[in-house]
């Protein structure tokens, strides 16, 4: 299996692997769940997180803003479980 930050970015610290690391995880679970979510508000929040994420985790961007990316990308993730758990409650889930 290959290592897409490795084979794009070279040589970078490991504390720096790591932050791009989870964006990347990120980036794949909110990409998942926002293909399987019915609800339009948890739908959204996910694509959200997503879209955070591919536009960081490649960039030139120091270690404080892929920490903060990465911590949003978790806030909206756990936000979009919330919203899907109100829209169930509302009937939207499944619009």
């Amino acid at each position: 299996m290959t290592d897409s930050i490795r084979d794009l970015l070279g040589s970078i610290p490991d504390v720096e692997y790591r932050q791009r690391r989870r964006i990347l995880n990120f980036r794949d679970v909110a990409t998942f769940r926002a293909h399987k979510t019915g609800g339009p508000n948890a739908r959204s929040l996910l694509w959200m997180a997503s879209e955070a994420a591919t536009a960081h985790v490649f960039s030139n961007c120091d270690l404080r803003t892929l920490e903060a990316v990465a911590d949003l990308c978790g806030d909206l993730i756990g936000l979009a479980e919330r919203a899907k758990e109100l829209e169930a409650d509302d009937g939207l889930a499944g619009t």
